[in-house]
């Protein structure tokens, strides 16, 4: 027997007993038979109302328990939901912070692996040939670097001063003069080809012997690179002095290198 039919088979007793008591009731106290059934119809109908009542007050009260037990479920399905949707959004939010430093770090690995394998393209000075007929200096552009330089193109200036140019002397903030541009092309890593700057007497030759002027060579390199993402620039100068023989140096300023 289940514990759900239990309360009926109670009530169903429970009304047959009153009815049984009902019947008892009325063979003591209705003495004449025709006055006894009409009587005892009335209070069992009134009774068996009445016990009615009560079976849909219990059921009410069940139904009334089952959906508050429903309810209870519902709150606690509801909190559970809830802490669930905090859980994921923590876990969303740490995997955004994750995401993010993962990007961080490809990025910097792209930069290390640019910095490692660009090119890198400069100039020195090999010699200067100077016998005031046709002089020269005679630049290295050379490729430090791991992969080609492309596009190479050297604007170089010269000039026979009193005072070292501008982008000689200042660090930053430098105007640099364009000047004559030459076109090299490609230069591959470790390659460093030569490329002569030509200049010719004139009449300040003599200031320069005597040290009171000095021979200003400076420019800037262009190119590109594999990795296609803008042109790279480096800057040069260099004086030459009467007494550096074949040799020039390389001035306060202007030797950098993007």
């Amino acid at each position: 027997m289940s514990g759900n039919s239990k309360p009926y088979i109670v009530i169903f007793l429970t009304a047959l007993v009153g009815i049984l008591l009902i019947w008892v009731v009325c063979l003591n106290y209705i003495p004449l038979e025709k006055d006894r059934v009409p009587a005892f119809l009335t209070a069992a109908v009134s009774y068996l109302v009445l016990m009615a009542m009560f079976v849909q007050t219990y059921i009410y009260k069940k139904q009334s328990d089952t959906m508050q037990d429903g309810l209870a479920r519902t709150d606690r399905i509801i909190a559970q939901n809830t802490e669930l949707v905090g859980t994921m959004k923590a876990q969303v939010d740490l995997m955004e912070d994750s995401l993010a430093q993962a990007d961080e770090a490809v990025e910097q690995s792209k930069q290390t692996l640019i910095y490692s394998q660009r090119a890198y393209v400069t100039a020195g000075v090999v010699e200067v040939v100077h016998n005031f007929e046709k002089s020269k200096f005679v630049l290295k552009i050379e490729n430090f670097g791991r992969t080609p330089a492309n596009n190479v193109v050297i604007f170089w200036n010269i000039a026979l001063l009193q005072e070292a140019p501008e982008c000689c002397r200042v660090h930053e903030g430098a105007i640099w003069d364009v000047g004559t541009m030459t076109s090299i092309g490609v230069i591959a890593p470790e390659e460093y080809p030569e490329f002569p700057v030509p200049f010719v007497a004139q009449d300040k030759s003599a200031d320069w012997k005597y040290g009171t002027t000095q021979w200003y060579c400076w420019g800037m390199i262009e190119y590109t690179d594999i990795f296609r993402d803008g042109r790279r620039k480096s800057h040069f100068a260099f004086v030459h002095c009467a007494n550096d023989g074949s040799k020039a140096r390389q001035c306060e300023a202007g030797n950098e290198a993007y």
